[in-house]
């Protein structure tokens, strides 16, 4: 809840959240969105995180690992304040939140969805090795939907 001044700063961004649902209308809305990212923090360890530059300590957005509804499925979603777009963060985030999910949180498979002309999203999910597996209508929108499974990993032998 510290973070929600920035967080809002990007939630009521038509620009940054015409593919997200809308833009939130007020701060009392992005104070609901990070409410329920906190019960989501206690039921599974992990939820949406706001993001910041390493170098600087700036807000740059928000990104994890949230659950899809009344399914068993979670999504890996990253959204970026606009003067951090093209500059390859929310692959270097997404690839941190599947490499977590993975080893740390021991999911078995994430989705990730984006408008069907979100271009730049869905070329993110591209880069981190997420195979196309449906188009779905999530949120009021047609979406493309990707998903990546755990690998499985050879047991280490010694002889």
């Amino acid at each position: 809840m510290g973070d929600a001044d920035e967080v809002f700063s990007c939630r009521r961004d038509e620009q940054i959240m015409r593919y997200m649902g809308g833009p939130d209308r007020s701060i009392e809305d992005t104070h609901e969105a990070l409410q329920r990212y906190e019960r989501y923090q206690r039921m599974y360890g992990f939820s949406r995180w706001a993001m910041f530059l390493k170098e600087t300590g700036d807000f740059i957005g928000d990104s994890g690992l949230l659950p899809m509804g009344d399914t068993p499925e979670f999504e890996l979603g990253y959204r970026l304040a606009k003067s951090y777009w093209s500059r390859g963060l929310a692959t270097e985030c997404g690839e941190g939140w599947l490499d977590a999910a993975f080893t740390r949180f021991g999911l078995k498979s994430v989705i990730a969805f984006a408008h069907e002309d979100h271009s730049a999203s869905i070329r993110v999910m591209q880069k981190l090795g997420m195979e196309f597996d449906k188009k779905a209508h999530i949120m009021g929108m047609d979406c493309c939907v990707y998903r990546k499974n755990r690998g499985i990993y050879p047991l280490e032998c010694h002889l």
